[in-house]
């Protein structure tokens, strides 16, 4: 609590006063000529022509493996006026949702879409992403003041085609506050014509469903069940690159996002959208570019923003095209205009022969890590305390589940968001034995990295595959009987490393000191025990008692993202203890995809780890369970070395497939990994959104036999 009132004397909301805007002279100066520039520039062009790209990519997280859940690609002409009516003629345009069904469509609401590729070059707001509704105050409007402060920064030059340089100078952008519309980024200018040459930024904070969404929509939001809540969209960069036009105009060549969409811990969503105009000519009027700017405040100029919603309009065929008037008011109309055959225009030749091709996007992955190093460079979002919120039971994520040891576990949740620093803490009540659990952590997200450090009292997990603390198990427990977890109790404090929300999981880092002690079983109650009185939870894990400092690091990579092609992954983990017991283990798991004849898919994953020295028995590797062996409990075997392996066959459809499979894993003492008995299974399995859901139907071939036949449902299926 300390370090609570702490942050909270430290932070202030800074007043909207011009006066403390300008860090230095220089930053005022580059402030006020490049408005002055932006305003006669922007009142001089009339008019312009351009072809534009753009390309949507939004996909599914998972452990193994992302998916490409939704890309859309179009590609039109666009013909903009200052006074309208504009004219977009579509080049291209194709949509596909891979996990459901690979084949690219025509998008069936280009009319209302297709308006979005044309930008006003006098929009005092930045647009962020596909909807008109996503944008961040423009730090050069005039009154930006009261959002920003500035600061001049590097300076640099860069050689154009011709072989002329630029110079340019950077200014940095400080949110007032940590707001979503408010941006901390960097704007780099041309000292010669003081005009705007680079953008890169990313918003203040993340946007937070229930905290920025309109009131008229936050009562949607409250029947979300709260497993799936915090609801935020999480920008990594947004960068707008510009060219000099007709060596002239400095207007936007390359828009480009990179995010993600969370829902509490059980869903992620990478964003990723890309927007280039290239072949860009430029109409103005001269005779006002020669005028300077007026000095007092110009009259406010209306600006066109066009609502992305479905209109009934006018179609009319006029020879091989179709055009269709987006409003019947020439000042903000759109008319859109598509061949007569729609179908075309899904073989653009500015698209790749794929629409999964991950080769074709506009930024490239090095591209994307320059920007990232930039964006850390850049200033911190300010402190600024939040109202703290609680959760508790269904209305939190990872609040409520049910084991053999706590039986029903319920907890609640405090948070509190500094704008640099997150606070939270839990606690947790388990009503077979009582025995309480407590958390306090602190996470601090960057860029490219969440770091947390954490205190704690918990029950920990001994074979994490199973994800034994998850809904899946804690549904398979209280409803079948049937708890795959091995735990054990720790108390201790750990320092967590891994990559931002926004950027691959490749990789986690952990470090800790902890105590660790016995958890045994304390209930047999489930609906399975309430049907048949014989049937019991086994026996938990024999926990060592011990003190262990240690750490932990997993690396993770994959290839490949075509639901029906070639896919290759590989994960690699390591970590050692010291303490009452020294010891260190390695694993390293790969997993392949491959098509086959007749409309089929195979695949293959395989596994071996080892350990040495002393390993307590929470220490072990475990094979049980669907993550590890079909058709086992979570506890079959275990020892200091394993071997896993499986085998499967399926239909290639992604929506929905049947497959065929084939489990085999040993685990034991060191010396009998090459000829100890391995256990076997085999079954049949559904898989649904290219393997995301997954049902198994197993049955192990050796003791332990269990309970013959096994159904299992998981997320994250090989197929």
């Amino acid at each position: 609590m300390l370090l609570v009132l702490a942050l909270i004397a430290l932070q202030t909301p800074l007043p909207g006063d011009s006066g403390n805007a300008y860090l230095d002279a220089g930053a005022r100066d580059l402030v006020r000529r490049a408005r002055e520039r932006h305003t006669v520039a922007t009142a001089a062009i009339t008019a312009y022509r351009a072809v534009v790209q753009e390309r949507i990519s939004l996909g599914l997280r998972a452990l193994r493996r992302d998916r490409v859940f939704y890309r859309r690609e179009m590609a039109g002409r666009i013909a903009w006026h200052r006074d309208g009516p504009d004219t977009i003629t579509m080049l291209g345009a194709r949509e596909a949702i891979p996990v459901v069904f690979s084949k690219a469509t025509v998008p069936e609401d280009l009319h209302g879409d297709a308006p979005g590729l044309a930008f006003d070059p006098a929009d005092e707001r930045l647009g962020v992403g596909p909807s008109d509704s996503d944008f961040v105050y423009h730090p050069l409007a005039r009154g930006s003041e009261a959002n920003y402060r500035f600061q001049s920064g590097d300076t640099t030059t860069i050689s154009l085609p011709d072989g002329r340089t630029v110079r340019l100078v950077e200014l940095r952008v400080i949110p007032r506050r940590d707001e979503f519309r408010l941006m901390t980024g960097s704007f780099w200018i041309d000292l010669a014509s003081d005009e705007v040459v680079r953008v890169v930024f990313r918003p203040a904070r993340p946007f937070d469903f229930e905290r920025d969404m309109a009131a008229s929509d936050r009562r949607d939001v409250e029947h979300i069940p709260g497993f799936l809540k915090p609801l935020r969209g999480d920008i990594r960069f947004i960068t707008i690159e510009y060219a000099l036009w007709e060596n002239r105009w400095w207007l936007p060549r390359l828009l480009a996002l990179d995010g993600v969409a969370t829902a509490g811990s059980f869903l992620s969503m990478p964003l990723r959208y890309e927007r280039e105009y290239s072949e860009m000519e430029v109409q103005a009027d001269t005779a006002v570019a020669a005028v300077p700017p007026p000095t007092p405040t110009p009259p406010p100029r209306r600006h066109r923003h066009h609502p992305r919603r479905h209109r009934q309009g006018d179609a009319t065929a006029t020879g091989d095209s179709v055009a269709v008037s987006d409003s019947a008011d020439a000042r903000d109309s759109f008319v859109v205009i598509l061949p007569a055959d729609t179908s075309a225009l899904l073989t653009s030749p500015l698209f790749p022969a794929s629409i999964l091709d991950e080769n074709e996007a506009v930024l490239s992955e090095g591209e994307a890590r320059d920007l990232s190093a930039q964006l850390r460079l850049l200033p911190q979002t300010p402190w600024q305390a939040h109202p703290p919120t609680l959760t508790f039971g269904l209305g939190g994520a990872g609040l409520l589940r049910y084991n053999r040891v706590e039986a029903l576990s319920v907890g609640a949740r405090y948070e509190f968001d500094f704008g640099r620093l997150g606070v939270d803490l839990t606690g947790r009540l388990g009503v077979a034995n009582l025995q309480p659990h407590l958390e306090l952590g602190v996470t601090r997200e960057t860029p490219e990295v969440n770091y947390r450090v954490a205190g704690f009292r918990r029950l920990a997990v001994a074979n994490p595959a199973t994800r034994a603390l998850g809904v899946g198990n804690s549904l398979g427990a209280l409803v079948l009987g049937r708890d795959d977890g091995g735990y054990y109790r720790a108390a201790g404090a750990e320092l967590l490393v891994q990559p931002a929300a926004t950027a691959a999981q490749s990789f986690s880092w952990r470090v800790f000191v902890e105590h660790q002690w016995q958890a045994v079983k304390e209930t047999d109650a489930s609906l399975a025990h309430l049907v048949r009185g014989a049937h019991i939870f086994p026996d938990n894990v024999a926990a060592q008692r011990a003190d262990e400092v240690g750490a932990a690091l997993t690396v993770r990579g994959v290839q490949g993202g075509d639901p029906m092609g070639r896919r290759i992954g590989a994960d690699l983990s390591m970590d050692a203890a010291v303490g009452t017991f020294a010891f260190a283990r390695i694993a390293l798991g790969a997993r392949a995809a491959v098509p086959l004849p007749a409309h089929l898919l195979g695949a293959v994953e395989a596994a071996a780890g080892t350990s040495g020295g002393t390993v307590p028995a929470q220490g072990r590797w475990y094979l049980g369970g669907p993550a590890t062996l079909r058709g086992y409990g979570g506890l079959a075997a275990a020892g200091e070395a394993f071997w896993r392996g499986r085998l499967e066959v399926a239909t290639a459809f992604p929506a929905a497939r049947v497959a065929v499979f084939a489990d085999a894993g040993w685990a034991g003492p060191r010396a009998d990994f090459a000829r100890g008995r391995a256990l076997t299974s085999m079954g049949v399995g559904a898989s649904f959104l290219d393997g995301l859901l997954r049902v198994d139907l197993a049955r192990a071939l050796r003791a332990p036999r269990g309970g013959g036949w096994r159904l299992d449902g998981y997320v994250d299926g090989i197929l």
